[in-house]
């Protein structure tokens, strides 16, 4: 006669965050760099609108909720 354990199918192991890989850093640097690069004239325009034009002055606290 079987017992309860022997009847239970083999479970496979889960991969759990410690197993996993460590994120690439370097090309989320490079990425975040370029993104940064490519945005630059808007988000400086951006920048100089928030510091001079009364209504849309809270511009500089939308990155920070945001994130």
């Amino acid at each position: 006669m079987e017992t309860l354990t022997e009847q239970q199918p083999v479970r496979e192991q889960v991969t759990t965050a410690v197993d996993a890989r460590p994120l690439p850093w370097a090309a989320i640097g490079w990425f975040a760099l370029l993104l940064i690069a490519a945005y630059f004239p808007i988000l400086r325009k951006l920048v100089d609108q928030w510091m001079t034009d009364d209504d849309v002055s809270h511009g500089f606290f939308v990155p920070l909720v945001a994130g």
